[in-house]
């Protein structure tokens, strides 16, 4: 059943207020994979999403992963090492560096050392689920057992210290232990729920729009694609800046929504259900699987967007007319 209302992780309200609150991380100073227990699964490349944000898998020339990790306002790229150790599987995970900082010496960046993560891999196409350690169920193993793991403390997150091969016979002695691992990711592979033929242009559409909530700026792009830029009013203002395309298909507008430059425009990251009229603009995130159980139900679009995260009304400056044709894009077959 659709979760109209109960979207929690989809909300751009909850997100854009903060209120989501910060996770713990258990992290590595050294990996848990080394040369000789690296391996490859085919089926892990492509695009996933669900509990736990969108994670895109892509096979670099080492034969490794490069893996984006995105949630709806922000996305992160990783070096990703997939290795086997007895029946199981896990992936080290470790930012992929970004250009310094401007303004600050390289004195200072070196002091920005890159963790691994580590995550036991679920792989049972076409679903994927992502295991991590849990901060407080180790730092209970560590008390009763001090010999058991070796760690630091950094803030509420935890660093493993332990080389490789202690690393390796610690987490082979747990991989069974439920207690000590949580589920960071539960995904499935993003499906096509439209065809390039799909994207139009509306004319509707660009312009500044408001609601209590803030100010969204929409401009043309290239491709028919248009930049957004969305500026909240509260008091410590947050900015989301995205690309879209605007998809008609079963007589509803929907807006995919990419975080980056597209390769593919019909994998967006995330959607937006819309109702567009020449001076309203009613935005309603939705995730993959809510996207599609709405494409198979069209009618319950309607319950989705009496519940909108925005309800935003066109801004025109005095003495300025908007400009509006009819918006023009194909029928669906």
């Amino acid at each position: 059943m659709m979760r109209v209302g109960d979207m929690t992780r989809w909300t751009l309200g909850l997100l854009l207020l903060g209120l989501l609150g910060c996770e713990k991380y258990v992290l590595s100073l050294h990996p848990l994979q080394t040369p000789a227990n690296r391996a490859f699964e085919a089926d892990l490349l492509g695009k996933w999403t669900g509990d736990g944000g969108v994670w895109e898998f892509a096979e670099t020339e080492e034969g490794n992963y490069e893996v984006r990790v995105a949630d709806l306002l922000s996305s992160g790229h990783f070096k990703g090492h997939l290795l086997r150790l007895g029946d199981d599987y896990y992936l080290d995970l470790t930012p992929t560096p970004q250009p310094a900082w401007p303004q600050t010496t390289g004195f200072f960046n070196a002091h920005f050392v890159a963790t691994h993560t580590i995550l036991q891999v679920d792989l049972a196409a076409p679903r994927l689920r992502l295991r991590r350690l849990k901060v407080d169920a180790l730092k209970e193993m560590q008390e009763a057992d001090p010999h058991s793991v070796s760690y630091v403390e950094d803030g509420d997150n935890l660093l493993l210290t332990g080389n490789s091969a202690a690393l390796q016979a610690f987490v082979q002695a747990v991989s069974d232990n439920n207690d000590l691992w949580e589920t960071k990711a539960d995904l499935e592979r993003c499906s096509r729920l439209y065809q390039k033929g799909h994207i139009v242009s509306n004319d509707h559409f660009p312009g500044r729009w408001q609601d209590p909530n803030g100010i969204l700026t929409v401009t043309a792009g290239e491709k028919q694609g248009y930049d957004l830029r969305f500026l909240s009013q509260e008091e410590e203002a947050q900015e989301l800046v995205f690309s879209g395309y605007l998809i008609e298909i079963k007589g509803l507008t929907l807006l995919g929504v990419f975080l980056e430059e597209p390769e593919d425009r019909t994998l967006p990251d995330w959607f937006a259900l819309l109702a567009l009229t020449e001076d309203e603009l009613r935005f309603k995130v939705s995730s993959y699987a809510d996207t599609e159980e709405i494409l198979q139900n069209p009618e319950m679009a309607t319950a989705a967007l009496a519940e909108p995260d925005l309800v935003l009304r066109r801004r025109t400056l005095p003495g300025h007319a908007s400009f509006i044709r009819p918006a023009t894009g194909p029928q669906d077959n």
